[in-house]
């Protein structure tokens, strides 16, 4: 009665570490990019301080530290031993 095209979900899906590892990197160097020139403009420029520019700081520190797990936890990191999903244990030939 009803014709549902099921995709084949039997391979293993497409292993994007590659961009997760591109947007860690690009991401925070934008962040501190940005954050340098408001703190150059605040304090030097305009010679003024304010706590929101400290809590930007810390925010930015954050990130980097977020993006740095991020990186560290991808399976083509240097640092991860021959990480696999758990997808890949299954012999999907069986079914």
């Amino acid at each position: 009665m009803f014709n549902v095209d099921v995709p084949d979900n039997t391979k293993s899906p497409e292993n994007i570490a590659s961009n997760v590892i591109l947007a860690s990197v690009l991401a925070p160097v934008f962040a501190i990019i940005f954050v340098v020139l408001r703190l150059y403009t605040a304090r030097s420029i305009l010679r003024v301080s304010h706590k929101d520019d400290w809590l930007i700081l810390i925010a930015v520190i954050l990130s980097v530290l977020y993006s740095a797990t991020l990186i560290a936890s991808t399976p083509e990191s240097v640092l991860s031993s021959a990480q696999q999903h758990a997808w890949e244990y299954h012999d999907w030939s069986e079914c």
